[in-house]
Parts: structure tokens; C-alpha cells; sequence
């Protein structure tokens, strides 16, 4: 599949990413969002998200994208991804001047404090998680890059969300939305965004197990909204 995703040109996914933002942007849940997340692309292979973040900052919406913070698992050194404000649309432009090894536009380490962290602050509901992948499948199955930065930070923020819920505050544990495989976050739509050349064919499923989130919503980049059947 990198293989695969390596060869698609920037025409095209910038045809492919316009499609996307247009389906997303005109769509009533996120015309009805007050706080969205949303990844900064690599720079090639995948759905370029720029003209989404930008749109939601200039709408007044709160916008968060990925923040790595140091760690230790199992006594060593690690990272684990949070999320973070960004405070305008000069500040996306400068995380774009600010790109990390892999070339993914990213919060300068020297500006994250005085951010809006989720994992600090989980009484923040998110509305709508945009997530990246390597692959996805038809039945709203993604693929990450191996790192399982995405699917740790929904564990977190849904531990840290239901440590903190109260009458006041909608539960995470919902019947109809079964997280991995299978806690959840109710009132948050999980949407992935997928070129067409990262979507398996009809029929085929990438496995997963108890530590992966599925997808509410499959965007794709032939104008296709793939909604996931709840059980």
C-alpha cells in the first residue's frame, strides 16, 4: 500500500482532498461542530486536510491537531500523541513552516505550553475526529502507519473523558457505538479519509483486534461517504 499511495500525484490528490473538504464542509455535522481534531498532512499519500482546519479556524471553531509528548512505557522512553489547540490561521501557517522528520506540519515544542491540551482537559467534547490512515477498508476497518498514535490517544481521552463524566456531561459508554472493538465517545464522530487508492476492494477487511478504534464514516477522495452499521 506505501508503494501504492507513493505513486498518486499531487494532482491528484489535490483533486481528491478538494472533493473531500467539500463533502465534509457542507455536511450538517460539521456545519454544527464547535470543536473538531483534525491531522496535518504528509507530504504525499495521503488527504490534504489544510483547507479544512483553515475553513473551521475561520468559522470560529475550536481546532485541534496532533501533539507528540514524551513518555515511558514498560520503562522506556516512548511518545504518545495528544491534541492541541491551534490559535489561528497564522499559527497553522507556522506549523507548516515547522515540519517534523517525516515532513507532517507540526506545534513547535517551544509554543505547546498555554495550548489546550485534551488529555489535560477531557471535559472538552470533541465533535468530529479526522483521521489519517495507511489503509481502510468498506466496513470502516483503518490501517495506521504502525505507530498506534491514534489509537492511543482515543484510549486516553475516552479513559480521561469517563474518569471525569457527571450528570452534567454525556457518557462514553454507548450500546449503539462500540469502541474498540469496542468503550466509546458517544457524541464524537470518528471519520476517516481516504484516498480511492487506499481503499481495499468490496469483500476485503484489514484486521483488527480489541486495541483498534473503528470509524464512524469512511470520506473518499471519488466523493463516496461510506457510514458505518451500528450493531
Amino acid at each position: 500500500m506505501r508503494q501504492k499511495t507513493s505513486l498518486v500525484t499531487p494532482d491528484s490528490i489535490a483533486r481528491q482532498s478538494a472533493t473531500i473538504a467539500s463533502s465534509i464542509l457542507s455536511s450538517d455535522r460539521y456545519k454544527d461542530a464547535s470543536a473538531i481534531s483534525v491531522y496535518l498532512s504528509m507530504p504525499k499519500g495521503e488527504v490534504v486536510t489544510k483547507a479544512i482546519a483553515s475553513d473551521a479556524l475561520a468559522k470560529g471553531k475550536t481546532v485541534y491537531v496532533p501533539f507528540l509528548r514524551a513518555g515511558t512505557k514498560s520503562g522506556l522512553t516512548s511518545k504518545h500523541m495528544d491534541m492541541v489547540s491551534l490559535h489561528s490561521q497564522d499559527d497553522l501557517e507556522r506549523c507548516e513552516g515547522n515540519r517534523d522528520k517525516w515532513g507532517i506540519p507540526s506545534i513547535d515544542n517551544s509554543s505547546s505550553i498555554g495550548r489546550k491540551s485534551l488529555l489535560a482537559s477531557p471535559e472538552t467534547l470533541l465533535d468530529i475526529v479526522l483521521m489519517p490512515g495507511l489503509a481502510f477498508d468498506l466496513n470502516c476497518k483503518r490501517l495506521g502507519h504502525g505507530k498506534g498514535f491514534y489509537d492511543g490517544f482515543l484510549a486516553e481521552y475516552a479513559a480521561a473523558r469517563r474518569d471525569k463524566s457527571s450528570k452534567a456531561m454525556p457518557y462514553l459508554s454507548n450500546p449503539d457505538h462500540p469502541q474498540p472493538a469496542l468503550g466509546a465517545l458517544s457524541d464524537c464522530d470518528i471519520v476517516g479519509m481516504a484516498l480511492v487508492e487506499q481503499v481495499l476492494p468490496q469483500g476485503e477487511n484489514i484486521p483488527v483486534d480489541d486495541n483498534d478504534w473503528l470509524l464512524d464514516a469512511l470520506a473518499v477522495g471519488d466523493g463516496s461517504f461510506v457510514v458505518r452499521e451500528k450493531q
